[in-house]
Formats: C-alpha cells, sequence, structure tokens
C-alpha cells in the first residue's frame, strides 16, 4: 500500500471526488489538533474551515510522486489556515477588549466625583461577582489601573495565560451586565 494517499490525490484530480473522504480520514488527527488550537468559535465551523482548506491543497498540489511529499504538503496547508484563521481571531478579540474598555471607562468618565468614581468601582466589583480577593485584586488592576497581563502576571507569580482568561472571564460577564 506504498503511496497510498498519491493515488487517491491523483485519483481526485482525475475526478473521483468522492475519493476526497480518505484524505480527510487519514488527516483526521491533524485536522483535530488544530481544531483544539482555536480557543473560540464553533468548532465544526472551524473544522469545515480546515477541510475547504485540504481539498484546496489537494487541488492545487501539482507533484504527486510519494506520500511523504503529499503530506507535508497537505499538513502545511492546514498549518497555513490554522494561523489565517488565529490572527483574524486575535485581531477580533483586540478589537473586543478595545470596546469593553472604551465603555467602561466612558462609563466612570460620566461620575461627577471621587465618591461616584468610588461607587462605581465597587459596582462594577459587585456585579463580577468577585469570589476571591485575589480576584478583586487582578481584575482591579486589569481595568481600573490598566496593567497589562504581563505586569499582572509577574506581580502574582502566576502565567500570563491564566490573567488573559480571567481578563476574558470578566469582560465577558461585564459586557453582559452593562447590555442586558
Amino acid at each position: 500500500m506504498k503511496d497510498e494517499l498519491a493515488k487517491t490525490i491523483k485519483s481526485i484530480k482525475e475526478g473521483e471526488k468522492e475519493e476526497f473522504e480518505k484524505i480527510i480520514d487519514k488527516l483526521n488527527p491533524i485536522i483535530t489538533k488544530y481544531v483544539r488550537a482555536i480557543y473560540d468559535g464553533d468548532k465544526e465551523d472551524i473544522r469545515e474551515e480546515y477541510i475547504l482548506a485540504l481539498w484546496e491543497a489537494v487541488n492545487k498540489i501539482q507533484y504527486v510522486n510519494s506520500d511523504g511529499e503529499c503530506l507535508k504538503y497537505l499538513h502545511t496547508s492546514i498549518k497555513n489556515k490554522f494561523h489565517e484563521l488565529y490572527r483574524k481571531q486575535k485581531i477580533h478579540r483586540d478589537n473586543e477588549v478595545k470596546n469593553v474598555g472604551e465603555l467602561f471607562w466612558d462609563f466612570l468618565e460620566s461620575s461627577e466625583n471621587q465618591c461616584s468614581y468610588i461607587i462605581c468601582v465597587e459596582s462594577v466589583h459587585q456585579i463580577l461577582n468577585l469570589n476571591s480577593k485575589k480576584e478583586y485584586d487582578i481584575v482591579h488592576k486589569m481595568f481600573i489601573e490598566e496593567m497589562t497581563d504581563v505586569e499582572i502576571a509577574d506581580i502574582y507569580k502566576i502565567s500570563r495565560q491564566y490573567i488573559n482568561c480571567i481578563r476574558r472571564k470578566y469582560k465577558k460577564k461585564l459586557k453582559e451586565k452593562l447590555f442586558e
């Protein structure tokens, strides 16, 4: 069964489109790996994006000599699609952060004096239903002191990714409460 993948690709190029299922089955572990690597979104839609990228790669591949060459080419195509989706996701997430942050600061700046500012900050903490002192301090540093994830992670000796997870969690919660 040497060069089975290469033979399957050749048959697809000759018009046997139903053979594409074999390629999907063969590359399913790679597709699954990259589906899991994307944080947001509907996993099924992301999977379909990778399958579409795989289909385009099968149709574009020019040299179909061995399974190794074909596998490398197809894997690279899926990997490139991952990078494209990741960049789009990052841009979307960054824009979302800016929008929620701007709304929050507009809300705070509408406060007329320091007392109402403090009440507003405490209201935000209550809205977010912060359970621990540590989360309270982290959220305060994020939204009030406008510290970066790296700065906060350095203070608490925890990972930047953990801080980012907290940021996303409470931004979502704040957004839901402000726009109910």
